[in-house]
C-alpha cells in the first residue's frame, strides 16, 4: 500500500507549480482516510492560493486552522507551509500566521512544541545532513518578530523570497535533498 504522504513528496520534489492547487488538494485529501480518519478532515483547511497577484511573488501552499480564510489575506495560527522554488526541492515548514498566534497559541507557546521542532531538526541534520544543515528551528516560536538567522538564508538562498517575505513567521524548517530521502514521510507524519 502505498504511503499516504506520496503525494506530498512529489510536489516537494517536483519543480513546478503546474496545478499547484489541484495536487495540493489531493494531497491533503490524501491523508484523511489513510493517516487520519475522515472526520479530522475538518481540523484544517488548505490554504493555496492562486499564484496571481502579490501571491506570485512567494508562491506557497499551507495547511492552516479551520477558522481562517481559505483563499487570501492574513491567516493566524500555526500551519504547515510548503515553499516551491525554481532550481531546488520545495522548502516546508512550521509557520506563524502572518495574522499573529491565535487560535493556536496556546499550542506555539508551550515549551515542548518548541523542544519537539528542535529535536525534530537535530535529528534531521544529525541523521542526514552528513555534514550541512537540512533543519533549523527557533527556540520560541512565539517570536515572530524574530527573523531566520542570517547564515541559514545565506546557506539556503533558492528560498530568500519566502525568506523575505515570511522569515520572521517560519520556526521550524527543513531543506529537503535534491532526490526524494527517507526523512520525509516520517518528518511529514510529525508535522502534519
Amino acid at each position: 500500500m502505498p504511503s499516504p504522504f506520496k503525494s506530498l513528496v512529489d510536489i516537494i520534489h517536483s519543480h513546478t507549480l503546474d496545478d499547484w492547487k489541484g495536487r495540493n488538494e489531493r494531497a491533503l485529501a490524501d491523508l484523511f482516510g489513510s493517516q487520519y480518519t475522515k472526520r479530522a478532515m475538518d481540523s484544517v483547511k488548505l490554504r493555496d492560493p492562486d499564484m496571481k497577484g502579490n501571491y506570485a511573488e512567494v508562491p506557497f501552499s499551507a495547511f492552516i486552522h479551520p477558522e481562517n480564510k481559505e483563499v487570501s489575506g492574513t491567516y493566524g495560527g500555526m500551519s504547515f507551509v510548503i515553499f516551491p522554488a525554481e532550481d531546488a526541492p520545495c522548502l516546508i515548514g512550521m509557520v506563524a500566521g502572518t495574522a499573529g498566534l491565535v487560535p493556536d497559541d496556546a499550542i506555539l507557546g508551550r515549551p515542548g512544541h518548541a523542544r519537539k521542532m528542535q529535536a525534530i531538526s537535530a535529528w534531521l541534520n544529525w541523521e542526514y545532513g552528513t555534514g550541512s544543515r537540512v533543519a533549523w528551528a527557533k527556540q520560541d516560536p512565539t517570536m515572530i518578530d524574530t527573523d531566520v538567522p542570517d547564515e541559514v538564508q545565506k546557506d539556503w538562498s533558492a528560498y530568500k523570497r519566502a525568506f523575505k517575505k515570511y522569515g520572521k513567521v517560519m520556526y521550524a524548517l527543513y531543506k529537503p535533498q535534491r532526490t526524494p530521502t527517507a526523512p520525509l514521510p516520517r518528518l511529514l507524519q510529525c508535522w502534519t
